[in-house]
Order: C-alpha cells, then sequence, then structure tokens
C-alpha cells in the first residue's frame, strides 16, 4: 500500500507542489477560449493540469536533477510508473471535467461505498486515496480555520476579479462569488470532507476538516453577501483605501449565526448534517457487525 511504497508518497508531495505551475489564473474553459492552440495542444481537457506536468517534467528532465532521477527510479518501467502516479494525482486537481469526476466517483463506490468488497483491488484503492488527497489539498482554504479560508478566498476574488477587469474572463466575480463558493461548500468540499472519513487512515483529520467545512459555509451563508460587498470596495481602484480595508475587516471578523439557526433555514446545512448522522450510523452499524461476526 501507500504507507509501505516511498516512491509514491514522493510523487504526491511532489504533485502537490507541482500541479499550479504556470497557472494562468482563469479556468480551463476560459482558458480555452483565450488561448485556443493551447486548448488544442491538450485536447481541450485539463489544459491548466497537463501544462503544469509538461512544464515540470521538463524541468526534472534536465541534467541537474540527474543524481534525483537515479534515486527515484532505477529502470524505464519504474520511471513510466513514477510518471504515471504523478499525471495521475495532478489530474486529479481538476475537479470541473464532469466525466474525469464521474470515472472518479465510479472509483470511489467500488473501493469505499456501502456495497464494496473487502477484497477490491488494493491498486484501485490506492489511486481513490490519492486522488482524495490532491482534491483535498487543492481546496485546503475551505476545510480549515476561517480566517485561513477567508485569506485564500480573498485571493481567489482578487485573481478573478483582475481578470474580469482586463477582459480575460466573460462574468464579474462579484455579481456570482458569494454563490459560487456556498454551491463549492455544497456540491464538493463537504461531500469530499464525507469521503476522507470512509477512509480509515483519516479518522481524526477527517474529523477536524469536516467540522471546518461546516461551520465556514455556515458563516459564509450569514456573512457571506457583506464580505462580497467589501471585497468589491476593497478592488475598486488600485490602491486600496482605508475605508474599504475597514469595512472587509469587520465583514470577516463577524460571527456567523448560531449552529441551530442557521440549520432551521438553510436546508443545505440541514442535508449535510443529516448525512453527517447517517455516515455515523453505517459507521457503528459495520462496527458491530464485525463485533457479532467474531
Amino acid at each position: 500500500g501507500i504507507a509501505s511504497d516511498p516512491l509514491t508518497q514522493f510523487t504526491v508531495v511532489l504533485a502537490g507542489l507541482i500541479h499550479a505551475v504556470d497557472h494562468r489564473g482563469i479556468s480551463n474553459e476560459d482558458l480555452a477560449n483565450e488561448n485556443p492552440d493551447l486548448a488544442a495542444k491538450y485536447n481541450g481537457k485539463s489544459i491548466t493540469e497537463q501544462l503544469s506536468v509538461e512544464k515540470a517534467w521538463k524541468k526534472l528532465m534536465e541534467p541537474q536533477f540527474e543524481n534525483l532521477r537515479r534515486l527515484l527510479y532505477a529502470n524505464l518501467d519504474e520511471k513510466k510508473r513514477f510518471r504515471q502516479i504523478l499525471v495521475n494525482a495532478v489530474m486529479a486537481t481538476d475537479k470541473f471535467d464532469d466525466q474525469a469526476q464521474a470515472r472518479r466517483k465510479a472509483r470511489w463506490e467500488k473501493s469505499f461505498g456501502p456495497g464494496a468488497a473487502v477484497d477490491t483491488d488494493l491498486n484501485q484503492k490506492a489511486t481513490c486515496v490519492i486522488e482524495c488527497l490532491m482534491q483535498s489539498a487543492d481546496a485546503f482554504h475551505f476545510m480549515q480555520h476561517w480566517h485561513v479560508f477567508v485569506k485564500w478566498n480573498e485571493r481567489g476574488f482578487a485573481e478573478a476579479n483582475r481578470a474580469f477587469k482586463s477582459g480575460r474572463i466573460p462574468s464579474d466575480p462579484a455579481k456570482t462569488w458569494y454563490k459560487d463558493q456556498l454551491s463549492f461548500f455544497d456540491n464538493f468540499v463537504i461531500p469530499l470532507t464525507m469521503e476522507l472519513k470512509d477512509i480509515d487512515a483519516f479518522v481524526v483529520n477527517s474529523d477536524e476538516y469536516l467540522n471546518y467545512a461546516l461551520r465556514n459555509r455556515q458563516r459564509w451563508s450569514t456573512n457571506g453577501r457583506e464580505i462580497v460587498a467589501a471585497l468589491v470596495g476593497k478592488y475598486a481602484n488600485e490602491k486600496e483605501s482605508e475605508s474599504a480595508k475597514n469595512a472587509f475587516i469587520t465583514a470577516i471578523s463577524k460571527e456567523g449565526s448560531r449552529d441551530e439557526e442557521i440549520t432551521a433555514r438553510d436546508a443545505a446545512t440541514s442535508k449535510h448534517f443529516y448525512r453527517l448522522v447517517s455516515w455515523n450510523i453505517d459507521v457503528l452499524e459495520r462496527i458491530l457487525k464485525q463485533i457479532l461476526a467474531k
């Protein structure tokens, strides 16, 4: 498994370091419109991710890294395996490719879903774990402390805002940022933390990630509109005004509504808590069955 495979461990870390090499600051869809030749080169699939792998691989193949390469692989077969793990790990960070996500979901259900067989292919399980790790790392700020989430959320908004003002993307992020973040919590981040809970190796950390994700979502649901308004004011001009800075600090410092108040009026949050309760019930049932079987 991964725990006893140093090459896989190193490759996953390397994938985390290189997965955004030469990132152009816009989505793959917008990048395809901006640079059709680049899109054609990669057949319109995972353009940013493939570009990152190509740039990083080219750098790794330079003479100055010969000794490192000798430590990583001793023959062509090991080199192919190393590259395959690296490519698959980086490609996993393209979470907006619906077809690829559907394939990952199908693999996950076979490996860790409710009806997963005990003797499921270990390589398939390892692939699922790596994909889950990479996607979690790519969206790490959503499942950490509120101020970490806000810090990187602001940077994401600033990047999108620059792209819009320079005509690189068609839509003004100020109009959709609040709802887009809620949607990302609901349809990607929180389901991803639930998948982490299904991997025994991450039981403790996954509880922490899920807790942060749920609380950040609640707080964003309450204060997100005000935060976006403050961000719009902060980035309205090239030079940040003191009043805009203060408005942003005030908005992000407000506490969210109490859990029960949010849950009562927010159907999405209620659904997430219901899923969490159901997950815990399933875990208890599996443990009881194992005990009774013995």
